[in-house]
């Protein structure tokens, strides 16, 4: 397009036509370096999260949640699946900033950064509060089995039989 403008002699046309030419060659490599890192990246984050998926399985995690019954209350969701998610999630979001960090876009690289930093701080507050309500749970559950056992063992079950 340039040289036909110069061709054409149309010097007034030529110099934006080359700017805008110019910016784009010079984005052009941090574009193609963002799509990379982007993809390699979730390469990676499916590959760790089919091996995650996979390792728990296969040590059990998933019958854990079965007889413990947590599965009953997420469905048709393994916890497999779950931690597999979290982890890909976990290694996607960094991957991305990254990924954004290669186009030179402060405005949208910044603010990513300062929330990737809010997640990774939050993260062992998350954990302990994932902790609590398991131990909670577990702990209903064995409470409520137990008062059921009792309550069936005084016949408060044949109570309103008539």
């Amino acid at each position: 397009m340039p040289a036909i403008l110069d061709a054409l002699n149309l010097n007034g046309l030529l110099v934006p036509v080359q700017s805008v030419v110019d910016e784009t060659l010079g984005i052009l490599p941090n574009v193609l370096g963002a799509a990379l890192i982007f993809a390699l990246g979730w390469l990676v984050a499916r590959i760790v999260h089919q091996l995650v998926v996979n390792i728990l399985s296969g040590i059990g995690i998933d019958r854990l949640g079965a007889e413990t019954g947590l599965a009953n209350t997420m469905g048709e969701t393994r916890i497999s699946d779950i931690v597999g998610l979290i982890v890909y999630v976990l290694i996607l979001i960094p991957v991305a900033i990254a990924a954004l960090d290669t186009l030179n876009i402060s405005a949208i690289s910044d603010p990513a950064t300062n929330m990737l930093n809010m997640i990774l701080a939050a993260l062992p507050a998350l954990f302990g509060a994932f902790l609590l309500l398991a131990i909670a749970y577990f702990i209903a559950r064995m409470l409520g089995n137990f008062v059921a056992s009792i309550l069936a063992g005084v016949g408060f079950n044949r109570l309103f039989n008539w």
